[in-house]
Parts: C-alpha cells; sequence; structure tokens
C-alpha cells in the first residue's frame, strides 16, 4: 500500500518536469524567432538562418518559422530550396497569405513564370485587394509575354486605387510594347505624371515611347522634364543623345552622351552612343576611341566589337575592321549583320570570292535581310557576274516592299541602291528596256538622282542604235 501511495508524487514531479521541458522549448522557440527578426534588422541573414533553423528544430510545425526561413533563403538566392521551406510552412498552414506571396516571389527568381502566378494567385484568393501581390503577378505577366493579363492586372490595382501612379506607369510600360496601342501607353504615363509630376521614370517612359512612334522632338522634351528632376540622373541625359541622334542633331548628341559619361563614367551605352554619333560627324578617330571605351566597360559586347570594325573600316584599316568582325563572331556566331560587314571589308581588300561566301553564310542565318543581299549583288556585279547580280538586287526588291519603301527612309535607300546596281547590270547585258525601266523604278524613289538619269539616258542611246541598226535591215 506504501509503494502506491509514493508513485504518486513521482508522477507528479515527471509531470511538472515536462511541462518545465515545454515551456523551456516554447520560451527557446521564440528567443530563437525574435533573434532571427533582429538578425534580419540588422541585415545578419546568417545569422538569421541560423536563429530560424533552430526555432524549427524546437518546433517543427511552426510555418511562421518555415516562412522566415524560405524568406532568407530567398535572399541568398537559394530559391528551390526557398520554396521547399514555403511549402513547409503551407503544409501546417494552407491560407498563410506571406507563404504563397513569398513562394511565387521565389519561383519568379527561379525562372518558373507560370509556377509563380498560381501561387500569387492563391495569395490573392486570401487578400484580394494586396497591392504586393497585384505588382509582382502584373510584373510577371509582363514578363513571360502575357501583356495583355498584365494590362488587365495594372487595371484592377486601378481599380481599387486610382491614384497609384505606379500601376499607370506599369500600364504603359506594358501597352507600349503593342504597337498599335502606343497612344495609349502615352495616355497612362500622363495619368502617372499628373499624379506624380516629379516621376522621373514616367517622363523616361514617355520619352521612350514617343521615340518608338518616331516623334523624336517631343521624345526630346520628355528627357529635358527627366533632366529637370533629376540632373545628375544619367539615363536621360543618354537618352536624349540617341534621340538627337535620330533627328541628325549629332552635335547635340555628342554633348548629351558627354554629359551622361560625366554622370556615369563606365556607361556602355552612352560611350556607344557617342561612337555612333562621332561616326555620323566623319570623326572617326574619336569613334573609334569611343568604342574601345565600350570595349573596356563590356568585352564580351559583340554589339561594340561590331562598331570598332565599322570605324577602322571608316579609316581604310580593312584588314584589322576583319579580325575585329571576327571577335565579334566569337561572341555572337549567328550576327548576320556583322557577317555582312565582314564580307564588305573583305571585298575592299580585293578577295570577292571570300566575300561572296561571307554573304552566302549571312544569308543562310537571315534570308530576308535586303542589305547582304544588296553586297552580295553589288560583289557579283564587279566580278562580271551580271546575270546572278541582277538575281541578287531581285531580292532586295522582293523583300523590301512599296509600302516600306514609302515610309522608310533606310529602307528606301537600300532598294533604290539594289534598282541602280540592277539596272546597270542590265545594261552589260545589253538588255536595255530592262534597264529603263529599273532606271525609272529608282527615280520614282530618288527623282533627283543626276547619275540615274545619266544612265537611263545612256541606255535610251544604246536602244536607239539597236533600233536603227534593225530598221537599216
Amino acid at each position: 500500500m506504501t509503494k502506491k501511495v509514493m508513485l504518486i508524487p513521482i508522477m507528479v514531479c515527471m509531470l511538472l518536469a515536462n511541462i518545465k521541458g515545454v515551456v523551456r522549448a516554447v520560451e527557446n522557440y521564440e528567443a530563437s524567432m525574435e533573434a532571427g527578426d533582429a538578425y534580419v534588422r540588422k541585415q545578419m541573414y546568417q545569422e538569421a538562418l541560423g536563429a530560424y533553423e533552430d526555432a524549427i528544430r524546437l518546433k517543427p510545425d511552426s510555418a511562421q518559422a518555415w516562412c522566415s526561413k524560405g524568406v532568407v533563403l530567398d535572399y541568398f538566392g537559394k530559391y528551390p530550396e526557398a520554396i521547399e521551406s514555403f511549402e513547409e510552412a503551407l503544409k501546417y498552414k494552407p491560407e498563410y497569405y506571406e507563404a504563397w506571396y513569398m513562394k511565387g516571389r521565389s519561383l519568379d527568381h527561379a525562372g518558373k513564370y507560370e509556377e509563380a502566378i498560381k501561387a500569387v494567385d492563391k495569395a490573392l484568393e486570401i487578400k484580394p485587394d494586396d497591392m504586393m501581390a497585384l505588382y509582382n503577378k502584373g510584373n510577371v505577366q509582363d514578363h513571360i509575354g502575357d501583356i495583355e493579363g498584365a494590362i488587365e492586372t495594372y487595371d484592377r490595382i486601378l481599380r481599387i486605387r486610382p491614384a497609384e501612379h505606379e500601376a499607370w506607369n506599369n500600364k504603359g510600360l506594358a501597352l507600349v510594347k503593342i504597337p498599335e496601342r502606343r497612344t495609349e501607353a502615352l495616355v497612362a504615363y500622363d495619368k502617372a505624371i499628373a499624379i506624380n509630376p516629379k516621376y522621373y521614370e514616367a517622363w523616361i517612359n514617355k520619352g521612350n515611347c514617343y521615340v518608338r512612334l518616331r516623334k523624336y522632338k517631343e521624345a526630346v522634351e520628355a528627357y529635358d522634364k527627366a533632366i529637370e528632376i533629376k540632373p545628375a540622373e544619367h539615363v536621360a541625359w543618354a537618352d536624349k543623345g540617341f534621340t538627337l541622334a535620330d533627328l541628325g542633331n549629332y552635335e547635340g548628341a555628342v554633348h548629351a552622351f558627354n554629359k551622361a559619361i560625366e554622370l556615369k563614367p563606365d556607361s556602355y551605352a552612352a560611350w556607344n552612343g557617342k561612337g555612333l554619333a562621332l561616326d555620323a560627324l566623319g570623326r572617326y578617330e574619336e569613334a573609334l576611341a569611343a568604342y574601345e571605351k565600350t570595349i573596356d566597360i563590356q568585352p564580351d559586347s559583340y554589339g561594340a566589337w561590331t562598331n570598332k570594325g565599322l570605324a577602322l573600316s571608316r579609316l581604310g584599316k580593312y584588314a584589322e575592321a576583319v579580325t575585329v568582325y571576327d571577335r565579334a563572331l566569337q561572341i555572337q556566331p549567328d550576327s548576320y549583320e556583322t557577317m555582312t560587314n565582314k564580307g564588305c571589308e573583305l571585298f575592299k581588300l580585293g578577295k570577292p570570292e571570300e566575300a561572296i561566301k561571307v554573304f552566302d553564310a549571312a544569308i543562310k542565318l537571315r534570308p530576308d535581310y535586303p542589305q547582304v543581299w544588296n553586297k552580295k549583288g553589288f560583289t557579283l556585279l564587279n566580278l562580271g557576274k551580271y546575270a546572278d547580280a541582277v538575281k541578287a538586287f531581285d531580292k532586295v526588291c522582293q523583300i523590301v516592299t512599296d509600302e516600306e519603301t514609302s515610309n522608310i527612309p533606310r529602307l528606301a535607300k537600300i532598294k533604290n541602291e539594289a534598282l541602280v546596281e540592277k539596272g546597270y547590270a542590265l545594261v552589260q547585258l545589253q538588255k536595255y528596256e530592262d534597264a529603263i525601266k529599273t532606271f525609272d523604278e529608282a527615280l520614282n524613289i530618288k527623282p533627283d538622282s543626276f547619275d540615274v538619269w545619266i544612265y537611263k539616258g545612256l541606255a535610251l542611246k544604246q536602244l536607239k542604235k539597236i533600233y536603227r541598226s534593225v530598221a537599216s535591215l
């Protein structure tokens, strides 16, 4: 009987010990969570991760601890592990908004965009009006090319908060990707600016939209407004430089690029733009120096190497240009434009057969690139292969439509060159009637071309000789 009575205090002591252990575990868990949160505030993320892992050991079913661990893992770029942590959190708390939202963020960072949208949609089921989740969804949709979906998401934000200037700006960024809706994009940027007149990014984006609409003067005005707001930011100066170049104001462009470089000496875009503007001014040595700077900044930029090649060509350094183009093609082997440039240099070096091989390689990559057909045709013409040259020039005329000839000066120039050279080749083939028709097509594009009128006159003269010869038979 005595033994049975003694068991009761022993059991009570054991129970109290267990309770104290649980209390200590709960206290240690809470202390670990508080420590982790404190470390995050101090940006001591490795220590924070350790604290959250301690919390999980003490309380494995803590959704909060798993979610906090996931946030830190996402910060470290360990996205698969972060996603696993958020999934653990959701196993214990399926309606946990923060875990769904952050899972979506990590999936986005991991490049799993469709899954990211699904996760964010789950977060929005819990909090339908949450701005962070809606912005995140819109950004992912825009990134994967679901432009209409992105616009719909930004409209959803604006129905909730009509004065959300960032949503208006983001809507504009989506709309501008649809060519026929670019005027709507301008309206969206204007809405953003009306709400926040000092919104630098919206002014920049408005300028970029005007550039796409080929309204270059209006674009410059928008960039000037951005410069007023943030005169020490280089982006607006660089964008202004490119647009002034589009307007043919190359001196103004060089000045704008110099300002951008002054503010950000390692701006690849500014140095590259400066080189292009100097090239247009015929200041080839200075252009070459600018391109050298772009290569210093981005040694693996095929564009910088290609532009350097162009500058060397302008200076008559054709062999060096070929070497530089080869370096560009090592970086981007499928650049048909660089191949075309290389072919031109080989022709200038007296290597027309090699040039044609390079042109053919470019054509294989991009059969509808009119410039390479033009260059190939010109090379064949100089080899005396007139019939083959005519075929090459005909390809140019097939590629460049009448509408493009009327609306795009650069393409009009390419087609005009092809027609003139084709006419000359036809003259060599003694096909004078066809040559005259071809010269007439060229004159429709450029009526004041003195040389073409001369060529046409010579063709008419030869044709009259033939008529007289036939008549005398």
